[in-house]
């Protein structure tokens, strides 16, 4: 009521409403005053008003420069997801459309009331759940009057929307409006009015059965009747409202309709209808609709960004991986060994200090070019493609670097293709002009540290013999403040050996310096003073026990926190999953 009007809101995907049916409930109504922060009795009332402030601000600082959802709400989404081909458009045929922009955050947020505490709970920093103050309704039994309506939100205006191929705003608002005050899920009205046109279409149905609704894609009309019908028990919105799971029942049964077409455009799992993501560009997404548990809810699977930021494959799909895979060898990444040479005589490289037990030489721009024209042969219709700049230390032969870049953004202009850019560097050559350019080009940057200085400098020395350590945490510094401020990826990345088995120390120190995305692996030397023997092996898993639990402290207490890269991998699914889909594919489509 902070608006002065009714304004209601419905929650239908957990199967409430079926509950409440079968009790016979109408409504259930819970009066409560005097909330307080602590009204639930939390454990540490000092960290929630702590962590409380501390993500204030960063929303505060951070929103508007990222999704404005203070502004704009969940809506902000139409326009990402449109763009990343996954916006649900005639019944999940299509996963863009040209009209979409009829529906983005911009159009919305003209309808929105703003400058106003808002949101589902009083109080909240985000405040996503805007509203629509004096909307006119054109149709129902509220036609002309003038009302409040909750949202629209993202899930409506796909489902309601772009799904059903409408993108009309105003009959969004209005559908939205009449769902909630029936007390239907937007999601499920939505995919099920989706799937009625698709088999409208397919002559699966006809005017004879929906009794005289023309339920063709885009008919705004039909769609916003047949949401009155079903909320009256009415037509042939008595026999919609059963859902997708039980219509699929009933056209076969009732009108000899083919169930193997029906399952395919039907889009529901264990009765309940899909949520508003098209899932064929992203396999984390379909086994999360299949697995979670009330059926294919996104917030029980939100696994899409996933996908969207390359955590998980690509953007050529799954299927068409799978298929090259088994057609014919093709090449999507190359690691370019540019320096065979380095400025650091480190006592564990497999490089042979960095010759490769070879001449010292650096990579010519000739090689380069031709390197990149036989990622480019080897690629088939792989649209992403990676080149990793690894030595020795790349930066020596800097010039290479950029000429090869240089020539890669060219066939990008002509091809269509993508080219994403790691660099591996121990950071001696990271200087003004350097750390500019590699913030302007490299998808990826890879630092080499080993953490506590006496650590690093046992290990990681100069040709002279003396440690790197104060002349590259500077540099590192530089650069991780501004991979931070660019939301680009990087890694500090140290080895452990027999003599730092207490190993998560330097991991600490790291994350106290500043650095949030840390990698420490074990040193790969075959022979020498540095190998990790069978006995280290319980010492070692404690110290990534001990990595755990201070990760979880830190990031409970907002205190310096970090990443660490195998823990990532891990909750992801193995540590070679998503690399050997996005870009390494060790032994077959990544070579050296």
């Amino acid at each position: 009521m902070k608006r002065g009007v009714p304004r209601v809101k419905q929650a239908g995907r957990g199967g409430a409403g079926s509950v409440f049916r079968n009790k016979k409930i109408k409504a259930l109504i819970v009066k409560f005053s005097g909330v307080k922060g602590d009204t639930n009795g939390p454990a540490d009332k000092k960290k929630i008003i702590d962590a409380g402030l501390r993500l204030h601000r960063e929303i505060k600082e951070l929103d508007d420069l990222q999704n404005r959802m203070r502004k704009v709400g969940t809506s902000h989404l139409v326009e990402i997801i449109n763009d990343y081909d996954l916006l649900p458009t005639m019944n999940y045929k299509y996963g863009s459309h040209p009209q979409a922009c009829r529906l983005s955050s911009e159009v919305f947020k003209k309808y929105y009331t703003q400058n106003m505490p808002d949101g589902c709970w009083y109080g909240c920093s985000m405040a996503c759940a805007k509203a629509v103050d004096n909307f006119e309704l054109k149709t129902g039994p509220y036609k002309g009057k003038k009302v409040c309506v909750d949202g629209p939100e993202y899930e409506t205006i796909a489902g309601l929307g772009s799904n059903c191929g409408i993108f009309d705003h105003e009959y969004i608002i209005e559908a939205n409006f009449y769902c909630d005050t029936y007390g239907l899920d937007t999601i499920s009205t939505g995919t099920l009015i989706a799937f009625l046109m698709e088999c409208y279409e397919m002559s699966i149905i006809n005017k004879d059965i929906t009794g005289g609704l023309e339920l063709k894609f885009g008919n705004k009309e039909a769609a916003m009747e047949l949401i009155h019908q079903m909320a009256r028990g009415e037509g042939f919105g008595k026999i919609a409202g059963k859902g997708i799971h039980r219509l699929k029942e009933i056209f076969v049964r009732e009108y000899g309709a083919d169930p193997k077409i029906l399952n395919d455009i039907g889009m529901e799992a264990k009765g309940m209808e899909y949520s508003e993501y098209v899932t064929k560009e992203s396999l984390a997404m379909q086994g999360g609709y299949g697995l979670a548990l009330k059926g294919p809810q996104h917030d029980e699977a939100w696994l899409i960004f996933m996908k969207a930021n390359r955590m998980i494959y690509t953007e050529a799909d799954f299927s068409s991986v799978i298929e090259q895979l088994y057609a014919r060898h093709y090449v999507k990444a190359l690691c370019l060994n540019v320096a065979h040479d380095c400025n650091l005589r480190c006592k564990y490289c497999f490089a042979s200090k960095g010759d490769y037990h070879g001449k010292r030489e650096l990579m010519s721009k000739e090689v380069g070019r031709n390197a990149v024209d036989f990622l480019m042969e080897h690629s088939g219709n792989i649209k992403n493609l990676e080149i990793d700049f690894f030595g020795g230390e790349p930066l020596m032969a800097v010039d290479t670097v950029k000429e090869v870049v240089s020539y890669a953004r060219n066939i990008e202009e002509k091809t269509g293709k993508k080219f994403h850019f790691t660099i591996t560097t121990n950071a001696m050559l990271l200087n003004d002009e350097t750390i500019n350019y590699l913030r302007q080009t490299m998808d990826n940057i890879v630092m080499s540290l080993d953490g506590r200085k006496e650590v690093n400098d046992r290990i990681r020395v100069r040709a002279d013999g003396s440690g790197s350590y104060d002349m590259i945490v500077p540099n590192i510094t530089k650069m991780v403040a501004l991979r931070e401020k660019d939301h680009k990826e990087y890694y500090v990345r140290g080895t452990f050996t027999n003599k730092n088995l207490d190993f998560a120390e330097d991991v600490f120190h790291m994350a106290d310096l500043g650095f949030r995305e840390i990698s420490v692996e074990p040193v790969v030397d075959k022979k020498g003073d540095l190998l990790l023997a069978d006995s280290d092996e319980q010492v070692i898993y404690h110290q990534y026990e001990k990595i755990a639990r201070e990760y979880l402290r830190r990031r409970n207490s907002g205190k310096n926190p970090f990443r660490f890269y195998h823990f990532n991998v891990n909750i992801y699914h193995g540590p070679c999953i998503y690399k050997r889909l996005a870009a390494c594919g060790a032994g077959r489509e990544y070579q050296k």
